[in-house]
């Protein structure tokens, strides 16, 4: 095929994209305005909603008797995981600030305490008054 039959062919499948794409787009138009569609859509999803909910509560009735997590189940555990995780976090942070206030009080208390007398010095004294005497 030579470039020009395929730029035409290309045009011409747009063109048809476009036409078929319009002519869609107006029916739909035309069933969404029609009462008598949307009256069969409603009723269509009030089944299929009812249906649903008899499954999910069919499912809930099984998953019991068969001794496995629904959904609801695993959305629970995941719940409670990360309140866990969170209160976790929180001690973490608390046993650091202990630690911090510990290390605080004991240069504290290290600058404040003042050295003991030597022993020694009273035993000299009396090593001085003997020798003396």
């Amino acid at each position: 095929m030579s470039n020009d039959k395929k730029i035409m062919l290309r045009d011409y499948l747009s063109e048809l994209a476009s036409q078929t794409d319009a002519r869609l787009n107006e029916r739909v138009q035309e069933l969404l305005d029609d009462p008598k569609t949307i009256k069969r859509a409603h009723k269509f999803m009030e089944k299929h909603s009812s249906i649903l909910g008899k499954l999910h509560e069919y499912s809930e009735i099984l998953a019991l008797q068969l001794n496995i997590p629904t959904k609801d189940d695993v959305a629970n555990v995941a719940r409670l995981c990360m309140q866990l995780e969170e209160k976790l976090d929180t001690i973490e942070e608390e046993i650091h600030q202990l630690k911090a206030q510990k290390e605080e009080k004991q240069q504290t208390y290290e600058i404040v305490k003042m050295p003991a007398k030597p022993k020694t010095f009273k035993k000299e004294k009396k090593g001085y008054a003997e020798r003396r005497g």
